[in-house]
């Protein structure tokens, strides 16, 4: 299981929903899909509100209101087709729609990641897994804020977390840009 959103996690996870063309539900597919053009990184905003003006067509806003309920519902239902799909292999990145209309690893599938990852660091390792998830976390955020440029300093990086990932039998593949295995091209 992949520990990042990938862009084939992403067309994974929207091809394991069933849905028939032009209903509410392939509409919204097709929302966030197109959230993310430009790659799993940087997705497009998706507010609510937009939404729901987009797949209802209106701009008044009491009917904005009384249909965030329909849109959690239609999101509820393609949760769970989503962590089912997980479940049957179909979704391997185990993505589910968040609450802001973007795919997010379904908790489920972040427990794994944690049992895999202490799994492989053992007894007495456990102790340090909270730190290195701590690390883990502020170097995912000095990236996505731009603070690493391209050089043999982001390189380095990269090669330790390429195997990291292999010592956890995890399949790690690169964004747009990276000159990785794939080519970081997203859904069509």
């Amino acid at each position: 299981m992949a520990a990042v959103i990938t862009p084939q996690g992403i067309e994974a996870a929207l091809a394991a929903v069933r849905a028939r063309p032009d209903t509410l539900k392939a509409r919204y597919l097709r929302l966030i899909q197109e959230a993310y053009r430009d790659g799993p990184e940087a997705p497009a905003p998706l507010a609510t509100e937009e939404v729901i003006a987009r797949l209802w067509d209106t701009t008044d806003p009491a009917e904005i209101r009384r249909r965030r309920k329909n849109l959690s519902g239609l999101r509820s239902t393609i949760n769970r087709e989503l962590k089912k799909a997980w479940e049957e292999g179909r979704n391997p990145e185990g993505l589910i729609v968040g609450p802001d209309n973007h795919l997010v690893i379904a908790p489920e599938a972040k427990d794994r990641i944690v049992e895999e990852v202490a799994r492989h660091v053992g007894a007495d390792g456990l102790a340090h897994l909270d730190q290195l998830l701590t690390g883990l976390k502020g170097l995912k955020e000095v990236v996505t804020a731009g603070g690493l440029q391209e050089g043999e300093e982001l390189e380095r990086i990269k090669e330790e977390l390429r195997e990291v990932a292999a010592a956890l039998g995890l399949e790690l593949t690169e964004a747009a840009g990276g000159g990785g295995e794939g080519d970081g091209a997203g859904p069509e």
